[in-house]
C-alpha cells in the first residue's frame, strides 16, 4: 500500500478518534483484503499471476446535529494493491459527505451508480474471476476502446436514497451534472428494490447523455445511451438463486450498437462452513444499418466455485471462470472487477482477411483467494 494511502488514512483515525472520546461522533475504519494466486489463460498463452482484488481501507461515520431532522454522514474509502505496483489514489472508491435522517439520505461526492450497485446484489463472484462485470459492462476489456460502459463509479455525484418504503422498498436516484460541457452531458441512474422474507426484485435505468464523458471534439458523433437492469433473486438458510437481465442501446453513444445481458446463478452450503456456488450469463451484441448484419459477436461467461468459511470475516475461495466466445468476439472472465488483466494481441495475419486470431478464441483462469474484511 501506497506510504501516502496509509498516512492519510492514520491521520484520519487519529483526529476522528478525538471526535469520539468526546461523544461527537461514531465512526469506525474498515476495510477488505482480497488477494488471489491465478493461473489465466487468455487464448493464446497461459500465465500465474499474484492479484490484489478490489482491496479497500476506508473510514466512515456520523454525527449529529442541533436539529433531530439531520445526522451528518461521511465515508472516505481508497483502493489499496497489496501487490505495490502501483499506487491506486486516495478517495478512489465511494467517498462522500451528506445528510439523513427519517426522510431519507442524501450525499454528495463518489458513489457507484443505483444500476452498478443492483448487478453487485446478484454476482456470486464479486472481484473475483468469472465476476459478471465481465459481460454487464460492455467496455471490451483492456484492449477495447469504450468511452463508458454501464458498472460505473462516479465523481461529482449527488444521490438521494429513500428511507425504508413499506417496510421492504428502497429507490435509489443520482444525478451528475454536465459540469460546463453541453447542457445534454449528464448521467442519470437509479433504481428500486423490493426486499423481504428473502425474496429480492429489483430495476434500474441509467442514462448517458448525448457526449457524456466524451472528448468534445467527438460530440457531435455521440447519441445518449441508455440501459435497463432487472434483477431477482431468493436467498434461503442454505440454498440462493438470483438471477439478471440487461439491454443496452446505443451502446457508446453509437445509435446502431446495442447489447443484451442475462443470466442466473445459484450457491449451497453444504455445511455451516462448505459453500458450492455457480453462475451461468450470456452477453450478445447487435449491429444495426449493416449488410449483412454481423453475427456471433457475442460470449459466455461460466463461473464454478467453492468457498471455505474460515469465520464471519474470512473466507478462503477456489474458484474456475471460462469466457466462451463467439467466432467474431473475444471476452476474458477476469476483465471486470478484478485486479489482473492478461493482455491478447490483436495483430492481423496479413492473409486472414484483416480479422485477429484471437477471435473466436476462449479465455478462462483457475484462482485460489482468501478474502478478509476488518
Amino acid at each position: 500500500m501506497s506510504k501516502k494511502l496509509l498516512t492519510s488514512l492514520m491521520v484520519m483515525a487519529v483526529l476522528l478518534a478525538g471526535a469520539a472520546m468526546a461523544g461527537e461522533m461514531q465512526y469506525k475504519v474498515y476495510g477488505k483484503a482480497h488477494v488471489s494466486t491465478e493461473m489465466l489463460d487468455n487464448g493464446q498463452d497461459s500465465s500465474i499471476f499474484i492479484s490484489s482484488n478490489s482491496t479497500r481501507l476506508g473510514v466512515k461515520g456520523s454525527y449529529a446535529t442541533n436539529y433531530e431532522y439531520f445526522t451528518v454522514v461521511f465515508q472516505y474509502e481508497s483502493a489499496a494493491d497489496f501487490n505495490g505496483e502501483t499506487y491506486t489514489g486516495l478517495s478512489t472508491r465511494n467517498s462522500f459527505a451528506g445528510l439523513k435522517g427519517d426522510w431519507g439520505r442524501l450525499i454528495w461526492g463518489r458513489h457507484d451508480t443505483p444500476l452498478y450497485s443492483l448487478g453487485r446484489s446478484v454476482d456470486f463472484f464479486d472481484s473475483r474471476i468469472g465476476d459478471i462485470r465481465n459481460v454487464t459492462a460492455f467496455d471490451f476489456g483492456p484492449e477495447g476502446d469504450s468511452l463508458l460502459g454501464y458498472d460505473l463509479r462516479v465523481p461529482n455525484m449527488i444521490m438521494y436514497t429513500t428511507p425504508l418504503l413499506g417496510e421492504c422498498v428502497t429507490v435509489d436516484l443520482q444525478y451528475v451534472p454536465e459540469e460546463g460541457a453541453d447542457s445534454e452531458a449528464t448521467l442519470f441512474s437509479g433504481s428500486a428494490v423490493y426486499d423481504k422474507d428473502g425474496i429480492m426484485v429489483g430495476v434500474g435505468f441509467e442514462n448517458h447523455g448525448k457526449g457524456t464523458f466524451a472528448d468534445p471534439d467527438d460530440f457531435e458523433d455521440i447519441d445518449a445511451s441508455n440501459a435497463i437492469r432487472a434483477v431477482a433473486g431468493y436467498t434461503g438458510d442454505v440454498f440462493s438463486i438470483k438471477g439478471l437481465f440487461q439491454t443496452v442501446s446505443n451502446l457508446d453513444g453509437d445509435e446502431d450498437l446495442s447489447g443484451t445481458t442475462f443470466g442466473i446463478g445459484a450457491s449451497y452450503m453444504a455445511t455451516s462452513a462448505w459453500e458450492l456456488k455457480g453462475q451461468y450469463y450470456m452477453m450478445d451484441f447487435s449491429i444495426d444499418n449493416v449488410d449483412p448484419e454481423p453475427e456471433d459477436l457475442g460470449n459466455a461467461l461460466l463461473a464454478l466455485g467453492v468457498d471455505y468459511h474460515l469465520n464471519e470475516q474470512a473466507l478462503l475461495y477456489l474458484a474456475f471462470a471460462m469466457s466462451m466466445n463467439e467466432d467474431f468476439a473475444y471476452n476474458a472472465p477476469y476483465y471486470g472487477g478484478h485486479g489482473q488483466d492478461y493482455p491478447v494481441d490483436f495483430d492481423v495475419d496479413e492473409n486472414d482477411d484483416d480479422i485477429p486470431d484471437i477471435l473466436g478464441e476462449s479465455a478462462m483462469g483457475i484462482a485460489l483467494g482468501l478474502i478478509a474484511d476488518f
